[in-house]
């Protein structure tokens, strides 16, 4: 579905494949920061170089893509987006993160959500498109209503944050084409 020369552009961000260039100090320093990374599960690792390389392998050869987003105006890295893309049920489930704590809350992330969910929306092979997170995280669902994903699952009480028992949330969004 995705090459070495998908480009996705949005009004703010550009979407491209993440390359083994893109691992860096800064892009570390976002994995191994608390309060950036305080609603995923990548919090309970510690990453380094090697750890960012074997990540990067790991979508070779298979059907899932990792991308960096870029500010349109600096091309400047501010984050990344993956997309785990199931063949046989036709469905892309998407992740985001934005690293840079000064593009956070300035639109960047929804531009490149909804590129992203509009772009998908146009393939042939995707019939729904995914994603998930955890009740608590606001942006996130704010990303998934800004790209009219609707609530498609809940698992209660599934996760502990902060030492409170929060929900895990999918959204989905259906492709008619």
């Amino acid at each position: 579905m995705f090459d070495k020369n998908t480009r996705i552009e949005g009004k703010k961000t550009i979407i491209r494949p993440f390359t083994e260039g893109d691992i860096n100090a800064n892009y570390i320093s976002w994995l191994n920061d608390s309060i950036i990374m305080q609603y995923s599960n990548q919090r309970f690792l510690t990453h380094s170089k090697m750890s960012c390389l074997d990540y990067l392998k790991s979508f070779r050869d298979t059907t899932n893509s990792f991308f960096a987003i870029e500010d349109s105006d600096s091309n400047k890295l501010i984050g990344t987006m993956t997309v785990y893309f199931s063949e046989i049920n036709r469905v892309a489930d998407v992740g985001i993160l934005i690293g840079d704590t000064k593009a956070a809350g300035k639109g960047y992330g929804k531009d490149s959500w909804c590129s992203m969910a509009e772009w998908l929306k146009k393939r042939e092979e995707v019939r729904k498109i995914t994603a998930g997170t955890v009740s608590i995280n606001k942006p996130m669902l704010a990303l998934m209503s800004a790209a009219n994903m609707t609530q498609d699952g809940c698992r209660r009480r599934h996760q502990i944050i902060q030492g409170h028992e929060v929900d895990v949330m999918y959204f989905a969004i259906f492709n008619d084409v």
